[in-house]
This record gives C-alpha cells, sequence and structure tokens, in this order.
C-alpha cells in the first residue's frame, strides 16, 4: 500500500498493489472494500469494476486462468470514518488522526481485501501525513523519512497477516521505537499524546511489560510467533477496548483511573494487557487450527463471509 492521509478531514488517499493467484478460471472476482476507486488495472491492463454491497467487483480484459499470478493494482479515496459496512462503523476519526479497536471487518475500511481469516498475505505499507504526525501499522518499521511538510512512514512485514489483524493509528504519538527487548525482539510501543497524565502514566507502566507478558506467556502457548513485539495506546473517542492486531496490539480508554476505582483499574489494566498479548498468540494459533481458542473472532467473521472456515 502507497497511501497519504489528511487528518482533520479523515481523508485517504491512495493505492493498493496485490498480488495473488486464481485458484480457479475467472471472468471477474472482487474484494471487499467500502471506500471508492477510481481506477484498476490487473496485469497492468485497465479493468472494468464497480462497487455492489460493500464489494469491489473487478471484470478484467483478459479471464484469468487457474493457477496463474496476478497483480492487482487499485488506485482509491475517501472518507473512512463516513463508511458502514455490516452495520459497522470501524474507523474512528480524531482531530490529529484516525485509530480503531474493532474487529473483525475493520482492514475493507482502509484497503481492498479478502476479509477471511484463513487468507493472510505478506505485507508493506508506505502512509504519507503532516509533519509531527505519526503512522503506525503492523510488522516492523522500515522508515520514517521528511518530504517537504511530509512523513512517509514505511512499515513491512515478511511474515503473513490475516486482515482482520491489521490496523492502522494516526496521530501525535510518542512513540518509543527499535528498542530490542531482553528477548532480542524489536520492541515497538506508542503512547497517544492527547491522552491525560494519568491515563499515559498507566498505558506506560502497562505495556512496557509486554515482553514479560509474552515470556509467561509462551510457557503457555508456545514460542511467541513474530518478530516484533509491542503496544500502541490510542485515544479512540469513548471507545473502551483492546484488540489483538498482529505484533502490536491496540488499547483504548483501558488506562483511566479514578481515586475511588484506583486499585480495581489497575487490575483490570492488568488484564487487558495480559488479554490482548495472549489474544496476539491465540489467533496465530487458531489460524493452524486449534479451533477453540479462536471461536468469537471466527463466529463473528461468519456472520458476514461464506465458504470454508479453516480456522
Amino acid at each position: 500500500m502507497d497511501l497519504a492521509y489528511q487528518p482533520g478531514a479523515d481523508q485517504l488517499s491512495g493505492t493498493a498493489t496485490i498480488s495473488a493467484t486464481a485458484t480457479q478460471d475467472l471472468s471477474s472476482f472482487s474484494f471487499d472494500f467500502g471506500l471508492t476507486a477510481s481506477a484498476v488495472t490487473v496485469n497492468s491492463e485497465s479493468a472494468e469494476f464497480k462497487d455492489q454491497d460493500n464489494k469491489l467487483i473487478i471484470t478484467p480484459k483478459v479471464d484469468l486462468p487457474a493457477q496463474k499470478p496476478m497483480t492487482v493494482v487499485v488506485t482509491y479515496s475517501g472518507v473512512p470514518s463516513k463508511v458502514r459496512m455490516y452495520g459497522e462503523q470501524a474507523w474512528f476519526a480524531s482531530a490529529d488522526g484516525a485509530s480503531s479497536v474493532a474487529e473483525p471487518h475493520y482492514a475493507a475500511f482502509w484497503f481492498p481485501c479478502n476479509d477471511h481469516p484463513s487468507d493472510k498475505a505478506t505485507w508493506s505499507a508506505s502512509v504519507s501525513v503532516p509533519d509531527g504526525t505519526t503512522a503506525i501499522t503492523n510488522g516492523k518499521l522500515v522508515s520514517s523519512e521528511k518530504s517537504g511538510d511530509k512523513v512517509v512512514w514505511k512499515w513491512s512485514s515478511a511474515q503473513p497477516l490475516a486482515t482482520y489483524n491489521s490496523f492502522m493509528a494516526i496521530g501525535r504519538f510518542t512513540m518509543k521505537k527499535n528498542t530490542t527487548a531482553a528477548d532480542g525482539r524489536t520492541f515497538i510501543r506508542a503512547y497517544s499524546q492527547s491522552l491525560s497524565e494519568t491515563e499515559k502514566k498507566n498505558a506506560t507502566s502497562s505495556i512496557e511489560q509486554t515482553p514479560d507478558v509474552l515470556a509467561w506467556e509462551s510457557g503457555l502457548f508456545g514460542p511467541y510467533p513474530f518478530d516484533i513485539e509491542g503496544g500502541v495506546a490510542v485515544d479512540a473517542g469513548s471507545v473502551n477496548d483492546a484488540e489483538e492486531y498482529q505484533t502490536k496490539p491496540v488499547y483504548s480508554n483501558v488506562f483511566k483511573d479514578g481515586k475511588l476505582r484506583r486499585r480495581r483499574s489497575r487490575e483490570r489494566a492488568s488484564v487487558v494487557r495480559r488479554r490482548g498479548v495472549a489474544q496476539v498468540m491465540a489467533g496465530h494459533l487458531a489460524q493452524r487450527r486449534l479451533r477453540p481458542v479462536h471461536r468469537m473472532v471466527v463466529a463473528g467473521a461468519r456472520r458476514h463471509q461464506t465458504g470454508e472456515q479453516t480456522c
């Protein structure tokens, strides 16, 4: 993905380049998608396309034979916070950016995809945002380079990613990046500057314990399957949740603390932290056919997807 985002206006634009292989002869195919496409090419040739029922339906000039690779490039734009899919609104826009703690259909709000947990892919994203703004997504940070009044953030993951485990967090963050945890993995964590001092303190004390949590949970689930670990504390409005986005769980409104609920809030934050990290590992294991672990998320996906479930 090669994207640009304008905070405030919540305007997202760019291109998605998708490498895929047809599993049967195809005269047309579709992606799950909520924004507006302006151009589509298939194997470098312009293709016809239309939006229908939260699908981007593509008809290439030449039928695609089974077992042949193809490259699809979709140019698109839109305002993700105005998108409604499956009765859901999953993208939260703020004054300085955007974020989400929604699953399982968040991916289709910002890029075209086959939004099914069985169809994982390697990943790279380049996101241009105004200088002073951070764009965070899955995987490792490749670079962040200033270009005029913009900063281009580049991320990548060589380890396959399920769409429901993808995320984007944009805004003004304090980010500790490319530091190495005791276990040898790169440890990336980010804290929204919109958090109150109490939230920031609680978020920091919790998320900084992620390597210890992973060490304990590896004794239950087996080795942590990724080379990046971390967490992101966002301000997603009134949404109160944490989600297990791959390599970096995202937390919103779970680190608040009041004088009369101080102990209870601390306990809750600890539980949420363990839950977020555990779900990253549990989701990975579930995609290897451990059915009981992942039942809740798959059930959510099943309401809107057809075809064989592989989780």
